[in-house]
């Protein structure tokens, strides 16, 4: 374990958000959170911050390394969207609008690349966990999969298993956050943890 870099303006519960660009050896994070976020590139390999993008107001990010490209969230005045920027964090392209009032979270896409996921909160806190398919999203086709959805349980930090057959996160169904996974082709959840003490973020 070693430091990196420091990030400035962190916010409760989640102090930035970080991708990981394997291709380039880079970091992507976010700074600034509590206000107008911002995304600063750090070479792993240089050990520096190589880019800074200030006022991007875009959180949630995540790296696909086989299309070399980063999605966020966006967030302008009650909306938020998918949005996609080239490898070199630039040309943010908005490819899917949600409607007013929505809120979306926990993003995540496929090691091949195919799939995007993400948790979208009801008008009554019912939480649902979408799946997207990257190439549908290209060609502006926005039909997302309803894998699940708990009318008074969380869904959140949902994160793709390494064959991409599953989605595995946490959720305080049981009173305690613990582990669940979803199988994709089937959407069968199982409970992988019953821990009185709580388990997050799954990796």
């Amino acid at each position: 374990r070693r430091k990196l870099v420091d990030i400035y303006g962190i916010q409760l519960y989640n102090p930035a958000f970080v991708a990981l660009d394997r291709n380039a050896h880079r970091l992507i994070y976010t700074s600034n959170n509590a206000k107008m976020r911002g995304l600063y590139v750090y070479d792993l390999q240089k050990k520096k911050v190589v880019k800074k993008k200030n006022f991007q107001r875009v959180n949630n990010i995540v790296y696909d390394n086989v299309n070399d490209c980063l999605y966020g969230l966006f967030s302008n005045a009650g909306t938020q969207s998918i949005v996609r920027f080239d490898r070199d964090i630039e040309n943010p392209e908005v490819i899917y609008a949600f409607p007013f009032g929505v809120s979306v979270f926990d993003i995540d896409i496929s090691h091949d690349g195919k799939m995007l996921t993400l948790t979208r909160q009801g008008d009554n806190g019912e939480h649902t966990l979408l799946l997207f398919r990257t190439d549908e999203l290209a060609q502006a086709i926005f039909k997302p999969v309803e894998l699940v959805t708990w009318e008074d349980s969380n869904l959140g930090q949902f994160r793709f298993s390494l064959d991409d057959k599953y989605l595995i996160g946490s959720s305080y169904y049981t009173g305690v956050s613990n582990l669940w996974q979803i199988n994709i082709a089937t959407r069968e959840m199982e409970m992988l943890s019953n821990t009185d003490i709580g388990l997050f973020a799954p990796l």
